[in-house]
């Protein structure tokens, strides 16, 4: 997927895309780096796995995913103040701001549960960690929604210059085998919900 959109994006070059073209590349970078970001905490039993873990999930979210999702963003919104058109009006649009602001809440939930010994939430952090973990796998698939309508709703170079076998693989069932991987691995016992 990551690759695919490189060459798709890229080949159509600046002329064609203008700052656009650097809008999926990273953003789809951002959604890579947060399926590794995940899968690196799965499954951990011993305590010193864990806190490895945790440590790399902070690390590869925080200090890779995070901020390329927020160069793409940017760049994709300073286009379209720089062109004076129209954004967030479409339904990825729309869906990525939710998705964005919602990243920003996981964020705090996550942190506030870990750092300073998760006193951000009082007696009990562990359970708003389960509230970070059930989110955070919801937040993963509204994200690879965003990327669906992306492709096939707002961005004629990926969906104009590849053939339907290309779009079923790259953008449909890759991502659905990367969710399967990720979800598979997912503890129910440590969701809040049981």
């Amino acid at each position: 997927m990551l690759v695919t959109t490189w060459i798709k994006v890229f080949g159509a070059g600046y002329d064609a895309l203008g700052l656009f073209m650097y809008h999926p590349p990273l953003n789809v970078l951002a959604l890579c780096v947060f399926a590794f970001g995940i899968w690196t905490l799965q499954p951990s039993t011993h305590p010193r796995t864990k806190q490895r873990g945790l440590a790399r999930h902070q690390i590869i979210m925080l200090g890779l995913g995070i901020p390329v999702l927020l160069a793409g963003t940017g760049i994709l919104v300073y286009a379209k103040f720089a062109a004076n058109r129209a954004h967030g009006y479409t339904l990825h649009g729309k869906l990525a701001i939710f998705a964005e602001l919602w990243l920003v809440a996981q964020v705090v939930l996550g942190g506030g549960s870990v750092w300073f010994n998760g006193k951000l939430f009082g007696r009990d952090p562990k359970r708003m960690w389960k509230w970070h973990r059930a989110s955070g796998y919801a937040l993963f698939l509204v994200f690879n929604a965003v990327l669906w309508l992306g492709v096939y709703y707002t961005s004629p170079v990926l969906t104009n210059s590849s053939s339907f076998f290309t779009l079923l693989v790259v953008y449909n069932i890759a991502p659905l085998a990367v969710m399967f991987g990720i979800y598979s691995r997912a503890r129910l016992s440590k969701m809040p919900l049981w």
